[in-house]
């Protein structure tokens, strides 16, 4: 998977050569990779000068991956309406932003916001489902597991 990720362009490795597959990954890092690995710049980079959540300023590194996210229906506001960029994305949170952002079609289920995701990841064969505590955080190897996972759907 970290292999696919780095051919396709998804992901670059650290200064040192390193990928480092065990880092955790915050909310902005996971949905730029998403979102640049979909999409080409000529459809996001419209979205740099924009403000979609109160704590997502305009011209920010990541401000046009998240607000495109946003416009697709890929990633949504917390119960505050902020976006929290910094916050590590966990499993739940990172099933969800890739099935929206493909636009996979994820039949509901169960009574959480989350479980269809959840179910839908095991149903079709994802490795970490049934692995991860729902709301455990995401490493950069399982950010390429699920990207693969969802590539080849």
């Amino acid at each position: 998977a970290i292999r696919y990720a780095e051919s396709v362009g998804i992901v670059e490795g650290y200064e040192d050569g390193s990928y480092q597959p065990d880092r955790l990954i915050n909310r902005a890092e996971f949905t730029k990779i998403v979102i640049a690995a979909l999409y080409e710049e000529e459809v996001y980079g419209l979205f740099a000068r924009e403000s979609c959540f109160p704590d997502v300023e305009a011209d920010e590194w990541y401000t046009q991956f998240v607000c495109y996210a946003k416009s697709v229906g890929a990633v949504d506001g917390n119960d505050d309406g902020t976006f929290k960029p910094s916050n590590l994305v966990n499993y739940v949170e990172g099933l969800k932003i890739v099935l929206d952002a493909y636009r996979v079609e994820v039949p509901e289920r169960g009574s959480s916001w989350y479980n269809k995701y959840a179910h839908y990841a095991y149903a079709n064969g994802l490795s970490l489902a049934g692995k991860l505590d729902p709301i455990s955080p995401l490493t950069r190897g399982q950010m390429a597991e699920l990207i693969y996972w969802a590539s080849n759907l």
